[in-house]
C-alpha cells in the first residue's frame, strides 16, 4: 500500500518482535507509525482515527482462541471505535463473515453503524485458499 502512495499508515501488533523487525524492513518508509499492542485494545488511539482499517488475518488468529467469541467482539469493537463516520473497516480472512464479524457487536451508542448485510468480495486462489474481502462502511447513526 505505501508504495502506491499510501504514506499516512499505523501498524498494529502484539508482538515487539515482530514490531521491531517490520520496522526495520520497512526502514525506507519512515512515516508509517509502528504500535505495539493488542488490538482489542487500542488505547493510545482516539476515537475516529481512521478512515480505513484493514485486517489481515488478525480474524483468523482469534479463531484459535479458547474464548474466540469474545476476543473476536473485543477486536471488531475497537476496529469499529477507532474506524472514522464514513470510513471503512476491510478484513482479510479465509472465515466467511457471518461467522466472523456477528452483527450484535456493533453499539448504537457510539453514534455509527455498520450497515449490514456485508459486502464480500472473493479475490483470488491464494495457495488453495479463497480469500475474501469483507468491507462495512461506518455511517452516521440515523435515530437518536
Amino acid at each position: 500500500m505505501f508504495d502506491v502512495g499510501y504514506h499516512n499508515q499505523t501498524a498494529v501488533d502484539i508482538s515487539q518482535v515482530v514490531m521491531d523487525h517490520m520496522e526495520h524492513r520497512n526502514r525506507h518508509r519512515p512515516s508509517i507509525r509502528w504500535i505495539t499492542a493488542d488490538c482489542r485494545n487500542l488505547a493510545e488511539i482516539a476515537d475516529d482515527s481512521f478512515p480505513l482499517v484493514v485486517d489481515k488475518s488478525t480474524l483468523d488468529a482469534f479463531f484459535c482462541n479458547d474464548q474466540h467469541a469474545l476476543a473476536i467482539m473485543e477486536f471488531l469493537k475497537e476496529a469499529y471505535r477507532v474506524t472514522s463516520v464514513g470510513g471503512a473497516f476491510i478484513s482479510v480472512s479465509m472465515h466467511r463473515p457471518k461467522a466472523s464479524c456477528p452483527g450484535y457487536i456493533i453499539s448504537s451508542s457510539l453514534g455509527k453503524r455498520w450497515p449490514s448485510p456485508l459486502r464480500m468480495v472473493n479475490l483470488q486462489i491464494v495457495q488453495g485458499v479463497m480469500r475474501t474481502f469483507v468491507a462495512r462502511s461506518v455511517a452516521k447513526r440515523t435515530s437518536p
